[in-house]
């Protein structure tokens, strides 16, 4: 009995080194560190999770992860950290295993490694105060983005009833040569070539939209979403300098179709490298992915996942002190999501090419 455990130790302690070896060759050195600190024998847990996952037998899976997450969050996080990232989008052989590390948001948000606010206090705060920031961390900017000059005028009647919501904020309505004109003085010509990568319009929204809140900050609202509600009155009494979307479904996510940020996030700092690399991959390499996975939900939800994670946040500050995230329920009492014409048209709708 004891060379059987003491076997099994070793076997367990070769898996954990080999995984943060991975780690550390592919540039996850947070993930790999985190991972040889306190592995234990959950990481053996975590791996039969993983396997039930590449089974196909997600739920099984998840309600594996969910457990393992409560007991151990950060430890077993890591471990995903480090096993996921040697099989995502950084060697440009392909995307075939996001959904593994997607999964991951599920048991962030259960072990409340991100803050998310419901509804009732988003609107108990609104009720306590009369008074506004003065000098609110996001500022009063709306930015949307449609490629063409002149929008249909489905998305024109949103926008314009966006910018009527919110008479308290700045609107501009950014169009495709607007947009490459700010990516190049921000990030330089080369940023064009990249930009030029995009598969899909909506893929090139979704740089523009980083790259552009990261350098000025402000809210970005896509043109076929409608404000119903002043957003400030909500996010400046609190002073939040990040207002996020996640979304819990089969695959969980945080949505990229709102965003409220300071200038200078490091979380969209850390959104836009990841975006940057996937691009750069697909230059090079022609790597083919969806948007989702490209630009869209999934490099977000990556990126985000990996910080939350990052054992050296806590030495700058937490990046998610004063975030805010929130679900469905919450996203859909400040702003709707009609059903438009021109998603019935692979042009339009990146999800039917």
């Amino acid at each position: 009995m004891d060379d059987t455990h003491s076997d099994f130790e070793n076997l367990l302690r070769r898996s954990i080194e080999c995984q943060a070896y991975f780690a550390f060759a592919e540039g996850e050195t947070n993930a790999a560190r985190a991972l040889l600190l306190r592995p234990g024998h959950i990481y053996a847990s975590f791996y039969h999770a993983t396997h039930l996952l590449d089974l196909g037998r997600r739920e099984e899976g998840l309600l594996k992860l969910r457990d393992i997450a409560r007991k151990a969050p950060r430890e077993i996080l890591a471990a995903a950290s480090a096993l996921y990232f040697s099989r995502r989008q950084r060697t440009g052989q392909g995307y075939g295993y996001e959904n593994g590390w997607i999964t991951m948001l599920e048991p962030v948000l259960a072990a409340r490694l991100l803050p998310v606010v419901p509804l009732a206090t988003l609107e108990a705060e609104q009720m306590a105060s009369e008074e506004m920031s003065e000098a609110p961390a996001i500022p009063r900017r709306i930015i949307q983005f449609w490629d063409a000059q002149t929008p249909p005028d489905e998305v024109a009647q949103l926008v314009a009833r966006t910018k009527a919501a919110n008479p308290d904020c700045t609107h501009q309505l950014f169009s495709d040569e607007a947009a490459r004109e700010f990516l190049r003085g921000a990030l330089g010509s080369d940023s064009l070539a990249l930009y030029e990568a995009c598969p899909h319009v909506a893929a090139k929204a979704d740089f523009f939209r980083v790259a552009y809140l990261l350098e000025h900050g402000g809210i970005y609202i896509d043109a076929d979403e409608v404000s119903v509600r002043p957003l400030t009155n909500f996010f400046n009494r609190r002073n939040y300098d990040l207002v996020l979307r996640f979304t819990e479904a089969e695959t969980s996510c945080i949505n990229n179709g709102f965003i409220a940020t300071k200038p200078k996030s490091p979380v969209l700092e850390r959104v836009l490298n990841s975006i940057l690399g996937n691009l750069e991959n697909v230059r090079k390499f022609q790597a083919q992915t969806n948007v989702w996975v490209l630009t869209g939900p999934g490099i977000w939800s990556f990126s985000i996942i990996d910080l939350a994670l990052d054992p050296l946040a806590s030495y700058h500050g937490s990046p998610f002190a004063q975030a805010c995230f929130i679900d469905d329920q919450s996203y859909n009492a400040l702003l709707h999501s009609p059903v438009m014409e021109y998603k019935n048209d692979p042009k339009g709708n990146w999800r039917m090419v």
